[in-house]
């Protein structure tokens, strides 16, 4: 389920290198640099994982930006970029939904992660676990090729954003371990409420669609929005600067950059009522909705 690469890099010139950082838009990977400063000849490795989960079925491409510098660069205010990519071609053959759960809670709840084998050969799930001690996730339904996950967040999680990614083991050796990634915000006592909690989009070809995220203060105090971005780069996100009473986020997502269905997350960071960050989840598909 994780796709790995890594990548030679080797210094072919003759003054010392700096790696500064290395970035990809896609929430999807993790990146990790061995050795950042390269003298002549000398040669680092940079490896990169990518959780194929969230990723649609098709052929794929996740661009790579690694930012360096020499010491000449970093007298002059100005850094060298190295463009880097990994294509792959992701095959569908166990559909999980929601591919990963954002959970943004007051208290005690529950989600339901459904797992779909499609396969002749199913797996058997053998057990499950969280790394996070104020998640418990277990087999609600099982079924030959489809099983349905309960995952439970305790009231004991303290306030804060928190990690409960949630590991299934089975009997298969290709699936042994299917890692789903769940992020979890515990708010403190309200101060604003938004609405809707999760943007859903059913994309025409060709024509881009946007909605509001309306966020209202339930204090005296107005909202004000410092900063509102997706990490999704199909997902554009636009915030007015003045504080207000009620005020909104457009999120806008455009058919000409995505070519199936997707998922991204949107983080909108207050600093009024009170300093916080919203996490709004995003979906969004080529079909209708049923009615």
């Amino acid at each position: 389920m994780v796709l790995s690469h890594t990548f030679e890099l080797k210094n072919v010139g003759q003054e010392l290198l700096v790696i500064r950082r290395v970035e990809s838009a896609c929430g999807c990977i993790k990146l990790a640099v061995g050795a950042q400063e390269l003298r002549g000849g000398e040669i680092t490795a940079l490896t990169v994982e990518i959780a194929t989960l969230t990723q649609p079925d098709g052929l794929q491409r996740w661009p790579i930006r690694l930012y360096y510098q020499s010491p000449s660069d970093e007298k002059a205010a100005r850094e060298r970029t190295l463009e880097l990519a990994i294509q792959a071609r992701i095959v569908r053959e166990v559909d999980i939904q929601p591919s990963r759960l954002v959970i943004s809670t007051r208290g005690a709840t529950k989600h339901t992660i459904t797992i779909t084998d499609h396969r002749p050969r199913t797996f058997t799930i053998r057990r499950i676990s969280s790394v996070s001690p104020f998640v418990t996730a277990t087999i609600l339904k099982h079924a030959d090729s489809r099983h349905e996950i309960m995952v439970q967040v305790q009231d004991q999680l303290p306030e804060g954003e928190h990690d409960g990614s949630v590991s299934i083991w089975t009997d298969d050796a290709e699936y042994r371990e299917i890692r789903i990634p769940v992020l979890i915000l515990r708010q403190p006592n309200k101060q604003v409420v938004w609405t809707p909690d999760e943007v859903i989009f059913y994309l025409q070809s060709g024509q881009p669609s946007s909605q509001l995220v309306q966020i209202r203060s339930l204090t005296a105090e107005p909202v004000r929005i410092v900063n509102a971005v997706s990490d999704h780069p199909a997902v554009q996100v636009k915030f007015p600067q003045e504080s207000r009473r009620m005020t909104a986020v457009r999120i806008s997502v455009s058919p000409a950059t995505v070519s199936t269905s997707g998922t991204a997350l949107v983080r909108v960071e207050l600093s009024k009522p009170r300093a916080e960050t919203l996490l709004i989840p995003i979906r969004w598909a080529f079909s209708n909705p049923k009615r």
